[in-house]
Parts: C-alpha cells; sequence; structure tokens
C-alpha cells in the first residue's frame, strides 16, 4: 500500500511542459498545429555574457599601514595586509564582498576609538573609508556578475515549473531579496561567510529565474501555436456538419479539462511568482551591471511582462470566437 501510495504520488507531479504538451496533444488530434519551435528552448542556456566578460576592475586604494600601527587594538593594519597574500588576490565574489564590508566596519571602529584625540589620523582615516564606500556598489555588482552559483541561476534551467515546487520557489526569492538587500551598508550587512555562501548554494540548486523563463518561453511558444491553428480552423469551418459539431463538443472538453482546470492556474502562478523575482532583478538594473548583462535581463524582464499575458489574452479570444461560431 505504501509503495502504490508513493507511485501515486510521483505520477501526480505535473509540471507546465507536461501539460502544455498533453494539451497540444489532445488539440493536434482535431485541428492542424504548427510546429512548436522553442521545445527544447530549456536546453539552452540563456544568453548571458560569460563571466570572463563582466569582470568590474576595482582600482586599489593605496593606504599607508603605519597609520593604522598608530592607533591602540586597531585591527585595520591585519586586515589591509590580508589583501595582498596569496589566498587574498585569489578571493571569490563572495568572500571579495564579505572582506570589502569587514573593512568597511573596521574603519568605524578605528575612527571611534580616536575621536577627538588624533584629528589628522580621523581625517585620513574618514578619507580612505570614503573612497573605500565609493567602490561598494561595485564590489556588490562582482558579486552578482562573477558568482558561479548566480551565473548558474541566471543562465541553467532546473527543469520546468511544478506548482508542487512553490516551497522552494519562495525559499529562492527570499534568497534573492537577500542578496539585492546586500547592495546598500547598513546594519544588515553584518554577514557571516556561512550564511552568505548557504544562500548562494541554494540559489544555484533551485535556479529560479532560468526556471521561469524556460517555461513562460515554452507557454508563449506552445500558445501561439494552438492560437495559429484555432485561428486557420475557424476560417474555414462547416458549423452545419455533424461531424465538426462533434470536433467542437471534443475541443471545448480538452479546453476545460487542460487550460482552465490544469494550464491556466500554473500560468497564474508563473506569473505571480515572476512579479515577485522582478521586483527584486529590477533592483538590479539599477545598478552599475555591464551593459551587455543588462540589457539580456531587461530583456528577460520585458518578456516575462508582456509576452505571456498577449498569448494567453489571444488565446482566450480565439476559444470565445471559435464556440461562438458555432453555437
Amino acid at each position: 500500500m505504501a509503495l502504490l501510495i508513493g507511485l501515486h504520488g510521483c505520477g501526480q507531479r505535473t509540471g507546465v511542459d507536461e501539460v502544455l504538451h498533453k494539451y497540444k496533444s489532445e488539440i493536434s488530434q482535431i485541428i492542424r498545429l504548427p510546429e512548436v519551435s522553442a521545445s527544447n528552448v530549456g536546453f539552452q542556456r540563456v544568453s548571458f555574457p560569460e563571466k570572463s566578460q563582466t569582470k568590474l576592475t576595482i582600482p586599489a586604494t593605496e593606504m599607508n599601514l603605519r597609520v593604522f600601527y598608530r592607533i591602540n587594538s586597531c585591527p585595520l593594519a591585519g586586515i589591509v595586509a590580508e589583501r595582498n597574500t596569496a589566498l587574498g588576490k585569489t578571493h571569490l565574489p563572495s568572500q571579495r564582498f564579505l572582506y570589502e564590508l569587514r573593512l568597511l566596519n573596521t574603519f568605524d571602529q578605528c575612527i571611534n576609538q580616536i575621536e577627538g584625540q588624533d584629528t589628522d589620523t580621523a581625517a585620513r582615516l574618514l578619507e580612505w573609508k570614503a573612497h573605500k564606500m565609493s567602490q561598494f556598489p561595485l564590489v556588490w555588482v562582482n558579486l552578482v556578475q562573477q558568482s558561479g552559483e548566480i551565473h548558474a541561476m541566471l543562465t541553467r534551467a532546473n527543469g520546468y515549473f511544478r506548482m508542487e515546487d512553490r516551497d522552494a520557489y519562495n525559499d529562492a526569492l527570499t534568497d534573492i531579496a537577500y542578496i539585492t538587500s546586500l547592495r546598500k551598508l547598513g546594519a544588515n550587512n553584518t554577514n557571516s561567510a556561512e550564511r552568505l555562501e548557504k544562500r548562494l548554494q541554494l540559489l544555484a540548486k533551485v535556479r529560479l529565474p532560468a526556471t521561469l523563463w524556460r517555461s513562460y518561453q515554452l507557454s508563449i511558444e506552445t500558445l501561439s501555436a494552438i492560437n495559429s491553428g484555432l485561428a486557420n480552423t475557424l476560417a474555414s469551418l462547416d458549423c452545419s456538419k455533424q461531424s465538426v459539431k462533434a470536433d467542437i463538443a471534443r475541443l471545448s472538453a480538452s479546453y476545460e479539462h487542460f487550460y482552465v482546470n490544469s494550464l491556466s492556474p500554473q500560468l497564474n502562478e508563473m506569473q505571480t511568482i515572476h512579479e515577485r523575482l522582478d521586483n527584486h532583478l529590477s533592483t538590479w538594473l539599477e545598478m552599475p551591471l555591464n551593459a551587455a548583462y543588462s540589457e539580456v535581463l531587461q530583456g528577460k524582464l520585458n518578456m516575462a511582462k508582456t509576452a505571456l499575458q498577449t498569448a494567453k489574452n489571444e488565446h482566450k479570444m480565439n476559444w470565445q470566437a471559435l464556440f461562438a461560431y458555432c453555437a
């Protein structure tokens, strides 16, 4: 009994690709449909620039370590020296981000120690800190554009959208919101390496944006093919024939079962989740991203905002026209 229940549960896992295929197959038994050119779109990478093309060069800040040594219990000298070690020179993007964050927080600590005592040194530290703060948006951009996990999240889909995976999608949205929040300095930026790395690993596992865009593209292509078939059928329909009436009845049943009851709820949920994703990724576009990177990201967001809804609206109107014609 347990095995049967388990097998039944597996059978109930229906992705949007499976529903689209069943819907199109059912309709194609009655009317001729064009081939769906994007049926293998999910196996192609989203065309973001390679990481090697988007790395920002951040000029080094010259800081005299002897200034830090004059401040009792100020750890800045050690932190600055760490950057010049072999390990420091090969930081991963996430490690470099956390290093810069730790450096900025330590500036505050050392400035507070000498406030009102050594105005010249305090002024020097404030000047260096201001320079590092001006570079912080570039450090965040390199975190986003150079992290292997984020690159995977944006370019390689993890299957197709499934209603059963909504909890994982919501978790991914939380992780993307966390990455987005890091672009601003503040109290929420007291982060540990373990916390940031864990978030990045989860994003690479779910790959929400690429999975949504893959599902969007297949949905748009499939609905457009059905729309074309419906429009061509309507142009040559003879509703007086009994066989045509039977076909219309079958089409109506297929539309109700596959589209209204199964596919439409999935498409609506996809759009709801993508609206939340768009809120975060649109914010990324406000940062100094690589121009080609921004162009691809903007294109994907625009596609998700308009193209699927247009295909859905056209789909509904085509069915209404067909049913009204043979009413």
